[in-house]
């Protein structure tokens, strides 16, 4: 679904369902979540956000529900969350009253690195462990890593993996990624 067609669809089931005039819509770049409600300013007004990478792999289908689901949190107000008056506003409203959505496509992760343990991690941002070298493997907790950035084929290594104790042991030659 096009990014306007989904701005028009949530138009429309917000004039449907009675949701305040003064809602909002916005984009969001997130790679975890499919949408979120924030309320901004002093007067608190709902500002709905859809991701823009979801938005280009669900159905329409999905993406309605996600939609439905956000204007639920609206409809039930602040400190809801996902309980049962939340829940009865869905099934009111016709989505799905479940908290997350199983999903076959994920957005890619920019960062990626398999560990010699065949343990395997993508990220989304290059955190501060892995720009000063200090991730271990959570899997055999080796610190020998290779990480590669997808964009740009750089590739980060930990101290320990250009230690010359590393070069030794040919660390570098056994990260396949």
């Amino acid at each position: 679904m096009r990014i306007n067609d989904a701005f028009n669809l949530a138009k429309d089931l917000m004039k449907q369902h009675n949701v305040r005039e003064d809602c909002g819509l916005a984009l969001s770049r997130g790679k975890k979540t499919l949408g979120y409600v924030i309320l901004k300013g002093l007067n608190k007004i709902p500002v709905v956000n859809l991701s823009v990478h979801f938005l280009a792999i669900l159905s329409d289908e999905e993406i309605k529900d996600t939609i439905l689901h956000e204007l639920a949190h609206v409809l039930a107000g602040p400190g809801h969350h996902h309980d049962w008056y939340w829940q009865g506003i869905c099934r009111k409203i016709g989505c799905s009253p479940n908290r997350t959505v199983s999903l076959d496509k994920v957005p890619e992760g920019r960062y990626k690195m398999a560990c010699v343990c065949g343990k395997t991690y993508t990220k989304y941002r290059a955190g501060k462990a892995m720009q000063r070298g200090t991730w271990v493997c959570g899997k055999c907790r080796r610190d020998d890593l290779v990480w590669v950035d997808s964009y740009t084929g750089r590739k980060m290594y930990t101290p320990a993996a250009t230690s010359p104790l590393g070069m030794l042991m040919g660390v570098l030659k056994s990260h396949r990624i």
